[in-house]
């Protein structure tokens, strides 16, 4: 009846949240995250990077959405460095672990 007497009712919101320590926005993100991570890995010769970063995960999906844009930039970072000549051990992107 109010929308008949020019009234417009208010919204009826709600908040939606995302899932308990997701800080990506949403699954495609992740997912373009993860291709393009292993794009780059191939195209760049950075497997190590990806494999030190994936280290106790059982797959690249796996990995935490804020840990795999981390990923990508470094990988980002990386190409720039070998473009210039500089080792990756030097640009801190190689890290020892032999826990």
């Amino acid at each position: 009846m109010a929308e008949i007497a020019g009234e417009v009712p208010a919204p009826k919101l709600r908040v939606v949240t995302g899932l308990e320590g997701d800080r990506c926005s949403d699954s495609i993100d992740i997912e373009w995250h993860c291709r393009m991570i292993r794009h780059l890995s191939k195209r760049w010769g950075l497997q190590l990077l990806v494999d030190q970063a994936t280290r106790g995960y059982v797959a690249l999906e796996c990995v935490p959405s804020e840990d795999l844009a981390q990923l990508h930039r470094d990988l980002h970072r990386a190409y720039e460095c070998i473009n210039e000549g500089i080792s990756l051990e030097d640009a801190g992107l190689i890290r020892e672990r032999h826990d």
